[in-house]
């Protein structure tokens, strides 16, 4: 089981800027903008121990994952269970057509299956391992430790490139899409 599961939202994409939601995994790459995130991310996850980096398999998640394996010296894989939320018939549509629930449209992957892949993936590695994700599944993962369902973690936003950080040994929350990474981070 991972030890610390340090969670990075991909940077900026072209689907975020055109307000669209995606789930194809060759489209939509890192904006310029959205490389900078990453490579401000890339510096602060240097002060951090990561034994292994896996990444969504989603362009701007694999972009992502490029940067910042290159940034500290490490290899990453694609782990499928990292991927984004599945948004069905909604795919590719405006971020305004997709409802704030998952059980408020059948189109869309349901929480409970979200929950149970990217808790598959904390059980199948070891150590300190940098999960690189999209908002929705992080959402989800983070909920799951502080017990909380769809509705409750409703507020919770995780901004591009961003680090969420999980002690899943103790099952505590240390981080939520932190811009920098802190002493009581580098503790953990």
């Amino acid at each position: 089981m991972i030890k610390l599961a340090i969670l990075v939202r991909h940077g900026e994409s072209y689907s975020n800027t055109l307000n669209i939601v995606s789930d194809d995994l060759d489209k939509y790459p890192l904006t310029d903008k959205g490389r900078i995130q990453v490579n401000k991310a890339a510096e602060e996850l240097r002060k951090i121990r990561i034994d292994s980096i896996l990444s969504s398999p989603i362009r701007r998640a694999r972009e992502t994952a490029e940067i910042i394996s290159e940034s500290l010296g490490n290899g990453y894989a694609i782990d499928e269970r990292l991927r984004e939320i599945g948004f069905g018939k909604l795919n590719g549509q405006p971020l305004e057509n997709v409802p704030d629930f998952t059980y408020l449209s059948p189109e869309i992957e349901p929480w409970e299956r979200i929950e149970k892949r990217m808790l598959s993936v904390i059980e199948e590695y070891e150590g300190n391992v940098l999960l690189i994700s999209h908002a929705f599944p992080i959402r989800v993962l983070i909920a799951h430790f502080l017990s909380l369902g769809e509705n409750e973690s409703y507020g919770i936003f995780i901004k591009y490139a961003t680090i969420s950080m999980i002690n899943v040994k103790n099952g505590k929350v240390i981080a939520i899409g932190s811009p920098v990474v802190t002493e009581d981070m580098r503790k953990v």
